[in-house]
C-alpha cells in the first residue's frame, strides 16, 4: 500500500525527468546553433569562436589568412646596391678627365719640312705659340696618294692640329683643289658669319649649324686655308695671327 506522500513523489518524478530531458535538448540545440527551444522560445546561440594564432609576422584566421614578411638585412643590402651602383658609375663618367687618357703628341716639324719642299703653295704653320700648346695631328698628303679610307686624295693636302692649354683642338687645313668640299668638311658645314681682318688680309667667318664650331677661311691664289675650333672668333684670330709660311 502506497502512502499519500509516496503517490505525490511518483506523480512529480516523470515531470522532473521530462524537464531535464528538455533542458538537455535545448542545451544541445544551443551548442549546435538551432534557434528554437522545445517550448518554441527563440534564441540565438553565442557567436562562433574565431581562433587566431599569431606566430611572429604570421596571422592565421579560420576565415581570412594573411601573411606579411619582414625585411631582412639581405633585402636592405640589395636595395642599397640598386641605388649606389648607378651613382658610382655616373660619378666615374663625369669625373673622367683628360689626365686619365694622356695626350699623344706628334713630332710635326719634320712633316712640315717635307710639305714645304713638295707643295705647290705656301704651307702655313703656327710660330711662337705660348707654352702648353701640343701638336697632336700632322699630315702631308700629295695629290693622288691614299688618304681617308685609303682613297686617293683629290688635292695636295696639309694638315696640322694643336691642343690648346685648355685642351681645345685647333685644326689647320690647306688644299689646292675642290675648295668648297674642303671648307664644308673642316667647318662642319659652316655658313658665312662675317669677316675678320688679320695681318692685312680678310678671312671669312663661318659657324656650324649648332653654333659650336667657328672657322676662319682664306681663299688664296694657289690654296684655300681653313682654321677651325670650338672657340670664339677672337681666340681663332689670335691663333691665325701666328701663322707663317717660313720659320
Amino acid at each position: 500500500m502506497i502512502s499519500k506522500r509516496g503517490r505525490e513523489l511518483s506523480e512529480h518524478q516523470p515531470q522532473r525527468r521530462a524537464v531535464w530531458r528538455s533542458d538537455e535538448r535545448n542545451a544541445h540545440r544551443e551548442r549546435s546553433g538551432q534557434s528554437k527551444s522545445d517550448d518554441g522560445t527563440s534564441f540565438q546561440g553565442p557567436p562562433r569562436e574565431q581562433r587566431i594564432i599569431r606566430v611572429g609576422a604570421l596571422c592565421e584566421d579560420r576565415d581570412v589568412a594573411r601573411t606579411t614578411r619582414q625585411a631582412t638585412p639581405g633585402d636592405m643590402i640589395r636595395s642599397l646596391a640598386l641605388i649606389v651602383i648607378p651613382l658610382v658609375v655616373i660619378t666615374i663618367l663625369l669625373t673622367n678627365t683628360p689626365d686619365d687618357h694622356p695626350v699623344r703628341e706628334v713630332d710635326w716639324k719634320p712633316v712640315l719640312a717635307t710639305a714645304r719642299k713638295e707643295a705647290p703653295f705656301e704651307v702655313l704653320a703656327p710660330t711662337n705659340l705660348p707654352e702648353g700648346w701640343r701638336a697632336t695631328r700632322v699630315a702631308w698628303v700629295p695629290l693622288g696618294q691614299p688618304h681617308l679610307n685609303g682613297e686617293a686624295s683629290p688635292r695636295n693636302l696639309w694638315q696640322v692640329g694643336f691642343l690648346s692649354p685648355d685642351d681645345v683642338f685647333v685644326d689647320l687645313n690647306q688644299g689646292d683643289a675642290r675648295p668648297r668640299e674642303l671648307v664644308d668638311q673642316q667647318s662642319r658645314a659652316g655658313t658665312p658669319d662675317g669677316d675678320s681682318a688679320i695681318g692685312g688680309q680678310s678671312w671669312q667667318r663661318l659657324v656650324s649649324p649648332d653654333g659650336r664650331t667657328k672657322s676662319l677661311m682664306l681663299h688664296g691664289p694657289t690654296a684655300t686655308t681653313v682654321v677651325s675650333a670650338d672657340l670664339p672668333y677672337p681666340a681663332l684670330e689670335a691663333y691665325v695671327a701666328t701663322l707663317s709660311s717660313s720659320g
